[in-house]
């Protein structure tokens, strides 16, 4: 099968003001499929990176990098935020969850095996070569070259002699690269903005009000798949690309709540994500996403994972509701954002108990929003539940 995207010379002529790729009229799926299924032309290491992938050459000359498959779906990853190596479901979940979201600035990404002896082996570089051993078994497996590849660590073919992994799209194209606000230290230092409650006031004075959303667009999808390793970000034609999403899908029990930073600090959200998060309340969010990875006959996590996700979507609603609506008083929304100026403190506390102000049952908080916010939709009070507030509990301390 010949590539979609042969018929231009470089796949960055797809690019425009609304996606990297092109993808009405059945051209996304096409694509996904060349990269499914196209024949291998030759394979190396990628050039760089921290973590082991490949780099395949396909028949037609585009590339794609592959991340192998290091753990089972069932597997949960221990440890910080960070840990483990990267999930291979996690780089191809993340892309059906953008694309849900109408966040088209991702790299297609799709699951791909392929087998050791017809499709590596057979069209290995030799440099690549040099980075294969047998194991005790006396297969051919690969621990690669980049910063953190060992030998004694090395990805081995299963009992049918392939290897399962991600097929991500290689972007053939030079990015600006930036360092996140928000990035983590990775020791025990604590970075500014975990210590400064007032951060966006100085994350303002350097970016645009765009440039901002945009880190708040990824870092709701980082949250929701629980990627907490987003130190730097890449971007073209203005649009922060979203790449390297490996660090995913690791332990569906932990909710990292850091990771919304950028929202509960700025108070600030496009329209436009605000009503697509809206669109996908009620658990239809991980549905389509089931039933697009089903189109491929593809199981991309565990209903685990799939149940995460739709109790981390929950909070992002609190986020926004309970923290900046309510608690600090703002939310800005749209490309050319305004302030909201209600509900005051007076009309936004009940009645005195035992000494404290109680804040409102959250029905009557929600009839107030609508009385008061005509710029972005009232989500539904099913959107938030107790569980959802009072695991908020550490970071409402903050702005109350």
């Amino acid at each position: 099968m010949k590539l979609y995207y042969t018929r231009v010379s470089s796949s960055f002529q797809w690019a425009d003001e609304e996606s990297l790729f092109p993808y009405k009229n059945g051209a996304a799926g096409q694509i996904l499929q060349a990269m499914r299924t196209s024949q291998i032309a030759f394979v190396d290491n990628a050039p760089k990176g921290t973590q082991l992938k490949l780099l395949l050459v396909l028949k037609g000359n585009q590339k794609l990098y592959f991340k192998p498959k290091r753990y089972n779906l069932t597997d949960v990853i221990r440890g910080n935020i960070y840990a483990g190596y990267d999930r291979h479901n996690s780089e191809v979940f993340t892309y059906y969850l953008a694309m849900v979201l109408n966040y088209k600035w991702v790299a297609p990404s799709v699951i791909r095996r392929i087998n050791m002896k017809y499709d590596i082996l057979a069209h290995a570089m030799p440099g690549f070569k040099r980075t294969m051993v047998k194991n005790s078994q006396g297969s051919d497996c690969i621990y690669g070259k980049c910063y953190y590849c060992k030998i004694n660590e090395t990805v081995c073919p299963d009992s049918t002699g392939h290897i399962e992994g991600a097929g991500i799209l290689y972007l053939d194209k030079y990015f600006k690269v930036n360092k996140s606000p928000w990035r983590r230290s990775y020791n025990s230092m604590k970075m500014e903005w975990e210590n400064d409650k007032d951060y966006c006031k100085k994350v303002s004075s350097l970016l645009s009000t765009k440039r901002i959303l945009n880190l708040i667009d990824i870092a709701i999808i980082d949250f929701l798949i629980q990627n907490g390793d987003r130190h730097r970000y890449e971007v073209y034609k203005h649009k922060i690309l979203l790449l390297d999403n490996g660090k995913g899908l690791g332990n569906p029990m932990l909710d990292e709540l850091d990771i919304l930073a950028p929202l509960y600090q700025c108070c600030i959200i496009s329209s436009k994500t605000w009503q697509m998060l809206e669109l996908v309340s009620g658990g239809s969010l991980t549905e389509t996403i089931q039933i697009l990875a089903s189109f491929q006959g593809e199981k991309l996590t565990t209903d685990d994972h799939y149940r995460a996700i739709e109790r981390r979507l929950l909070k992002v609603y609190a986020t926004v509701i309970i923290i900046c609506l309510i608690l600090s008083n703002i939310l800005i929304t749209g490309e050319e954002p305004q302030p909201l100026l209600c509900p005051t403190q007076d009309r936004m506390y009940g009645e005195q108990y035992g000494g404290k102000k109680v804040l409102k049952p959250i029905g009557i908080l929600l009839k107030l929003w609508t009385l008061c916010y005509r710029t972005v939709p009232r989500p539904s009070v099913e959107h938030i539940n107790k569980q959802s507030i009072l695991q908020l509990g550490k970071m409402v301390k903050n702005y109350l």
